[in-house]
């Protein structure tokens, strides 16, 4: 009887029950549609509602050419080793750990939107730290990761160290 008294006490406080709707599981599995301008930070995102801008690779080096006008990017496309200013390489990928450098020859800070996939077919925006000017940084995880993609490179402060 306790255990009815609570249920429906926490229907009530939901507002479940007086709404008349069912409540519905969460399905883990099921991707989230990302919106294009902000990266989802919570569940799956399908491949093909990946931002616009994303540059998809699967940890072999990455290459960019990054343009900057006015302090801000007007521009990022592929590049070869020599004319790129901004590589993303895989350091190591093992059964506990995975390790992605990202270098960058650029005059200004930036910060980019990082995404990690075990199929390329469903992504995960995950936390990135700012790159400092003509410098570089590493991303690690705890556990395999087979694909990664980049997007919405954008100019930050100097002192901007915040990782999210």
């Amino acid at each position: 009887m306790r255990f009815i008294l609570l249920l429906v006490l926490g229907l009530l406080a939901t507002g479940a029950f007086a709404s008349g709707k069912t409540l519905q599981p969460v399905d883990k599995e099921k991707p989230v549609a990302a919106k294009k301008a902000k990266p989802s930070r919570i569940g799956w995102i399908a491949s093909e509602d990946m931002p616009a801008d994303a540059q998809r690779f699967d940890g072999k080096n990455l290459y960019l050419k990054v343009t900057i006008e006015n302090g801000a990017v007007v521009k990022t496309e592929t590049a070869t080793a020599e004319t790129a200013n901004l590589t993303l390489s895989l350091v190591s990928r093992e059964k506990e750990n995975t390790m992605l450098s990202i270098r960058s020859g650029l005059d200004v800070s930036i910060k980019l939107d990082l995404y990690i996939s075990h199929d390329n077919t469903r992504y995960q925006y995950t936390s990135s730290c700012p790159i400092m000017a003509k410098k570089g940084g590493y991303e690690t995880w705890g556990f395999p990761i087979n694909w990664f993609a980049v997007s919405d490179i954008r100019v930050v402060p100097e002192d901007s160290g915040l990782c999210e």
